[in-house]
């Protein structure tokens, strides 16, 4: 999902806004799982076919990446109970994570036809053929995880998403995003969709929603980012610049917002602040060829030819078929330099 500025440039070679942000983080590992798997494995030594012990293990392993340890566990645990539907389920997880998607599709299969009333495993199969795109597999699945659980609300999003992207309607995914939220007042990810939905058609309460995250996480830069695209796409620069700055703050190497501030300070016709705010952008992100376009335009616009023809040339070197930078590299180096 995007945020994406409409907002076009008051001169055709102007930079355009960012569009996009996306941001990721690893789940933190059980601090407590060493001592855990220790425990473990005395119960499991005394016990071999200590069921509930061995799925235990796997989790853990699981967490901990060590997926060849996690499988030999649930291999044992499967042989003593084939149809256990937590087995299955963590069989799909673990070939999932080792990229092994088919593998986990069946064993999930497996899992909802022999357990009619097991949830987990048809989520897992909505989001696997979601995330394939395979739409109508996806919503099948998570139309069946909602006739088991009506008040579930990773399964309201997850339907929402897939609406959203089998019709391309937001429109509808909406109640489904919004449901969740209700269902669950911290889901941050409902929180974060349901404020880039918005976002996109300019309703007003995009805001709420991304502050709502912001009172759970109030470090999250990105949100502060996506708050600042709402409001430069909405003609609230005065804001959209408080956001951007509270985003570069947060996260000094983040380098879309410096860019989008480079972007407004060119609309603004403040070419020296652009061009710092520019030469910030690439700084957090070298290899970004936006970033030395727009600081080109603003050297250009600066009267900087040497510099300008510099960057512009970074732009091609970086990005061969940039049409914008090779006109502008046309028109300084056919600029007088000097008296």
């Amino acid at each position: 999902m995007a945020c994406q500025s409409n907002k076009p440039p008051q001169k055709n070679n102007a930079p355009g806004g960012a569009d996009s942000v996306s941001n990721s983080s690893g789940q933190p590992v059980d601090a407590q799982g060493q001592d855990s798997l220790a425990a473990l494995q005395r119960r499991i030594g005394k016990d071999s076919t200590d069921l509930k012990a061995l799925l235990e293990r796997a989790r853990i392993n699981k967490k901990l990446g060590k997926l060849e340890k996690a499988k030999l566990d649930l291999y044992q645990a499967q042989r003593l109970d084939s149809s256990r539907a937590r087995t299955l389920k963590l069989l799909g997880e673990v070939m999932l994570e080792a990229n092994r998607s088919r593998e986990a599709r069946n064993y999930w299969r497996q899992c909802a036809a022999q357990n009619p009333d097991y949830l987990p495993c048809r989520v897992r199969l909505a989001r696997l053929f979601y995330t394939v795109g395979d739409f109508e597999k996806a919503l099948k699945w998570v139309n069946e995880a909602l006739d088991l659980d009506k008040y579930h609300a990773e399964v309201y999003f997850l339907k929402g998403l897939i609406v959203r992207d089998k019709t391309g309607d937001t429109n509808r995914a909406l109640p489904y995003v919004q449901r969740a939220t209700e269902l669950k007042t911290d889901y941050l990810e409902a929180l974060d969709a349901m404020g880039v939905m918005l976002s996109a058609q300019g309703d007003t309460l995009a805001p709420y929603y991304y502050q709502r995250v912001l009172d759970i996480e109030p470090q999250r830069a990105d949100i502060h980012y996506k708050l600042g695209v709402y409001y430069m796409n909405q003609d609230q620069p005065n804001r959209a610049i408080e956001a951007y700055t509270k985003a570069t703050e947060l996260n000094p190497t983040y380098a879309d917002p410096y860019y989008n501030l480079g972007y407004m300070f060119i609309q603004m016709k403040d070419y020296a602040t652009a061009r710092d705010y520019f030469t910030k952008a690439i700084k957090a992100e070298p290899k970004k060829h936006k970033s030395y376009y727009g600081r080109a335009y603003a050297y250009e616009m600066l009267g900087d030819v040497i510099n300008a023809r510099q960057d512009y040339q970074k732009v091609l070197e970086l990005v061969p078929q940039h049409r914008p930078a090779r006109k502008g590299l046309k028109r300084v180096q056919e600029a007088k330099v000097g008296p």
